[in-house]
């Protein structure tokens, strides 16, 4: 009995424990967005609710300061990303298919290099990997990006046409691949 006993207590332990879990009501419903961030995109982790992010400026490929209230009316997949960064080498290709595929008024992929370099080190990158689609936008100092918790390179969060973050994938991702698309065009459909 002595024996038992214990193993008798572990098990009931275990019994309310897995009812907890399970117990009708009190798991958190998945969100559209989570049920979506499968296969390529099993990384992405969406925000609820969505959060308004900084509205920091920072510098156009033209070369003016301005702040993601720019793109209101409009979702952007916004990847923070350097030259320096192997992974963002790696992803760029598949960032620029799915800018040419789905690019419109309602859609942009903008993205955000942190290079001390300036456009001219940003585009020499771009033009190296054959990138022609998308100009580079500005963050040298890190102000912008610190202020929307960017900690690592590469983040692409996605904004919706609020400028609210609607979640955001760490680490480099195949953006072209049909997974990205269907988390994008739910957004995209009213």
């Amino acid at each position: 009995m002595k024996r038992t006993l214990p193993a008798l207590v572990a098990l009931i332990a275990l019994v309310i424990v897995a009812l907890f879990f399970l117990k009708d009501g009190d798991t958190p419903k998945e969100s559209p967005l989570q049920a979506l961030a499968v296969g390529k995109m099993a990384k992405f982790t969406p925000k609820a609710p969505p959060t308004r992010l900084s509205d920091l400026p920072f510098t156009s490929p033209s070369g003016e300061q301005i702040t993601l209230s720019s793109f209101e009316g409009k979702v952007i997949l916004l990847n923070v990303w350097a030259t320096w960064c192997a992974p963002c080498r790696h992803e760029m290709p598949d960032l620029e298919a799915l800018n040419q595929e789905m690019q419109s008024d309602d859609f942009q992929v903008v993205i955000l290099s942190m290079d001390r370099g300036g456009r001219e080190a940003s585009q020499k990158f771009l033009d190296e990997i054959g990138v022609t689609s998308l100009e580079p936008y500005l963050d040298p100092t890190g102000k912008f990006s610190r202020s929307i918790g960017v900690l690592g390179l590469p983040v692409t969060i996605l904004i919706n046409e609020r400028g609210e973050e609607l979640g955001r994938l760490v680490g480099p991702a195949e953006w072209s691949s049909p997974d990205a698309r269907s988390l994008i065009e739910h957004v995209l459909t009213p």
